[in-house]
């Protein structure tokens, strides 16, 4: 019954509540992603680019290599071969979340090495709360975006302009239209 709700209900939004209408009210960036896999799957492969399906096999051939290493070797030395699924999750959800488990990543080596049985016991659960935060941020933010404020602080990468470096990270408030030149 609710999967025909959800089958009725959803065009009916898409047309009238204007989601992921550029530069509408409500942004959805992950329908956009949806979108693009619905159409490649529609349309099969030749809607791929041209080495796409070769770089597909060649990372999907890496990924596979990746966790026979990581099963073969002990357990001393596998946990420092990357998990193939941990590195594809940023490409999927956003290059933001790398950021979050690298620096979470590296909290729980300094952790392991000043205490390892606290490590052992709370690391999971401290990990899984800071994912959630991170995530209950996504409520503030939409309510922020549909009141039409700009956010109080934002954080990006300034242009080349502002920076010798290849990249530099700031801070800036005032929101997204603010970022300085």
């Amino acid at each position: 019954g609710w999967l025909l709700v959800g089958v009725y209900l959803h065009p009916v939004c898409v047309c009238y509540i204007q989601v992921n209408v550029p530069d509408g009210p409500y942004p959805s960036p992950f329908s956009t992603i949806y979108r693009g896999m619905a159409l490649i799957g529609t349309q099969g492969f030749a809607a791929l680019p041209k080495y796409c399906g070769v770089l597909m096999l060649a990372f999907f051939l890496a990924g596979m290599l990746l966790c026979l290493i990581r099963d073969l070797l002990p357990s001393k030395y596998a946990r420092f071969v990357p998990s193939p699924m941990a590195m594809g999750i940023p490409f999927y959800i956003g290059a933001a979340s790398a950021i979050d488990f690298w620096l979470g990543s590296v909290v729980v080596h300094i952790w392991e090495f000043v205490n390892k049985a606290s490590a052992d016991e709370l690391a999971q659960t401290v990990g899984a709360g800071l994912l959630v935060g991170d995530g209950l941020w996504s409520v503030p933010s939409s309510i922020i975006a549909i009141a039409g404020r700009l956010p109080p602080v934002c954080m990006g990468f300034y242009g080349k302009s502002l920076c010798s470096l290849p990249y530099c990270m700031g801070f800036w408030l005032g929101g997204s239209e603010r970022v300085p030149a």
